[in-house]
């Protein structure tokens, strides 16, 4: 085990460790010290923050959560400075905390979804910013709607029948 020498305001509660970094409070092991630091600023360092709605009992220590919480539990419009064209789903009135999350939210809505992961196979089909039915491929015979709700990702079904 050993201190992390250099200047970082949670060095005191970092100890390297042979397979990563440790935080001393917890003893959780990361890979990364970049995130130990993080984790003990968050969940060490910082203390809780309340939602200020009267009587409302939800705590968190992230910032961002507690405007996810105040939008969907008291409908409290979000801050101008997240960015809801990555994170709104295209079918309902969701807002995900991140892209990921928006992914595996829009996974419920359209069944038989498969990701497309490849830079080719995105080339291939074009980009839109809402959904097209009954889209045929102009360089192949296959048929799919088309989702694209964002730059991070589409979503394609192939059509039933087709």
């Amino acid at each position: 085990m050993y201190l992390i020498s250099g200047w970082c305001r949670n060095k005191k509660y970092i100890e390297q460790v042979a397979n990563g970094y440790m935080c001393t409070v917890c003893h959780k092991v990361y890979g990364r010290y970049n995130s130990v630091s993080y984790h003990v600023t968050i969940y060490h360092r910082n203390s809780p923050i309340k939602c200020d709605e009267k009587g409302c009992p939800f705590r968190t220590r992230e910032a961002r959560y507690i405007h996810f919480h105040k939008y969907y539990r008291h409908h409290i419009p979000l801050p101008d400075n997240i960015d809801l064209g990555s994170r709104k789903c295209p079918f309902c009135r969701h807002v995900s905390k991140s892209p990921a999350m928006l992914e595996k939210h829009i996974s419920r809505h359209v069944q038989d979804v498969d990701r497309v992961t490849s830079a080719a196979t995105r080339a291939h089909f074009p980009r839109y910013s809402q959904t097209i039915s009954n889209f045929q491929c102009s360089q192949c015979a296959f048929r799919y709607l088309i989702y694209g709700t964002n730059n991070f990702f589409q979503l394609k079904k192939k059509l039933i029948g087709s």
